[in-house]
This record gives structure tokens, C-alpha cells and sequence, in this order.
């Protein structure tokens, strides 16, 4: 009921009000893109929506289920980094050097965007409710399966089903994730999220200079370091 300490809208106002206030975003997002009058941007604001709906409806099929490497990376592009992608790759369709410059821009929202959520994913068992908003373990309470604790099931040969089962009991879900904790997955995490924040870093070496790119070196910086 909280998102980052902040108390979530739903809870605040009636379920009607909250989705027409998201589809009041959604149609500001679409006014902005429009303004832009270019329709390469407009298609990569459409890409980007459709990207959202297939992570979350993804996210909703593979509830109580353990995914692979690739499933789970699937869903986290279509949940979050296909946003970062959008917002990257946009000003630079707008304003092209060449062809090289785009991709870059491109690849470097997408591995911003892995980024971020694989730290959220290793924060939701590292952080305290405090910092987070939300109590440790929230995403596992809640039958998503997230990177840290598909690392602690793969360290130690766990089968699936009896991961799922120990995840699904309220009696012993809390001590489940704090031995994923005690066990450093989610560090482990974090590291694959390191990865991805160098390779951000590296797609920009590709790009002539400016002192926006040394903004968006410390914005990369900023998705690894942060605490919530």
C-alpha cells in the first residue's frame, strides 16, 4: 500500500479515480510525443506502452513460478527497461548525429533500465521497510520471483516446486528470505546489475561528447548506488 515510503494513490482515493488518473498520464504521454511531430517518436511511445502491458501481463503469468534467466529478463525489459529505452532513445531520433548514435542511445536506456529494476529486485530483500516503503521480501510475499531468489534456488539446487511451496507458506516465507539474504544472493544481483550499468557506460563511447554525456554517466552511476 506504499510505494517508496509514499502511500499509493488507491489507497487514497477511489479504485475509479486511480485508473482514470493513469489514463490521464498515459494520454498526457501521448499529447507530449505528439508535439514532437515526428512520427519515428510517436512509434517508439506506442512500442513502449505495448512493451509495458506484455512485462505486466508476463509478470501476472509467471506468478508463484520460478523463470528462467531469459523469461525473467523478458519481463523485466517489458515492465521497466522499455521506458528507459523510450526515454533515451527519443531526443536522439529527434536529433541525430548518424545512425551509430541512436542504437547508443537506444542500448543504453534498455541497460539503465535492466539495471534499475534488478536493483529494485535486490533492494526489496536488502533494504528496510523504512527505506524501501514496503516490507523486506514484499515481491516474494507476493509470488514474484525475482533475480535474488533465482540465484539462491540455482546456488544451492532447490526444485522449483519446493521453492514455491516454502515461498506460498506464511509461516516460513520470513525465514526463507533472510536466508536468501544471509546467503548474499541479493548482492549477487546487484553485480549482474553492475554488468548492465557498464555496459551503458560503454555503448556511450560511440557518442561525440558533450557535457550531457557525462550527465547520463552519473545518472547510470546514481541506478547502482541508490539505497530505495
Amino acid at each position: 500500500d506504499e510505494r517508496r515510503g509514499t502511500p499509493t494513490m488507491h489507497t487514497k482515493l477511489p479504485l475509479g479515480v486511480t485508473v482514470l488518473t493513469g489514463d490521464f498520464l498515459f494520454a498526457q504521454s501521448a499529447a507530449l510525443a505528439a508535439e514532437a511531430e515526428s512520427v519515428p517518436v510517436v512509434q517508439v511511445f506506442s512500442d513502449a506502452l505495448v512493451n509495458i502491458c506484455r512485462g505486466e501481463i508476463l509478470q501476472a503469468q509467471t506468478r508463484w513460478k520460478v523463470p528462467d534467466l531469459a523469461l525473467y529478463q523478458q519481463r523485466i525489459y517489458g515492465k521497466t527497461a522499455a521506458l528507459f529505452e523510450a526515454a533515451a532513445l527519443s531526443p536522439a531520433l529527434l536529433s541525430p548525429d548518424d545512425d551509430t548514435s541512436v542504437e547508443a542511445f537506444k542500448s543504453f536506456g534498455r541497460e539503465v533500465g535492466m539495471a534499475y529494476q534488478i536493483v529494485d529486485d535486490a533492494l526489496d530483500f536488502m533494504a528496510t521497510t523504512e527505506t524501501l516503503g514496503k516490507p523486506a521480501g514484499h515481491d516474494l510475499r507476493e509470488g514474484h520471483i525475482t533475480l535474488p531468489a533465482m540465484l539462491y534456488i540455482a546456488d544451492n539446487d532447490i526444485a522449483a516446486d519446493d521453492f514455491v511451496a516454502e515461498a506460498r507458506d506464511k509461516a516460513k516465507v520470513g525465514e526463507l528470505i533472510r536466508v536468501i539474504r544471509e546467503e548474499k544472493a541479493p548482492q549477487r544481483a546487484l553485480q549482474v546489475a553492475h554488468e548492465h550499468i557498464e555496459n551503458a557506460k560503454a555503448v556511450l563511447s560511440d557518442v561525440k561528447w558533450s557535457p550531457a554525456v557525462d550527465e547520463l554517466i552519473e545518472l547510470a552511476d546514481y541506478v547502482i548506488a541508490r539505497d530505495f
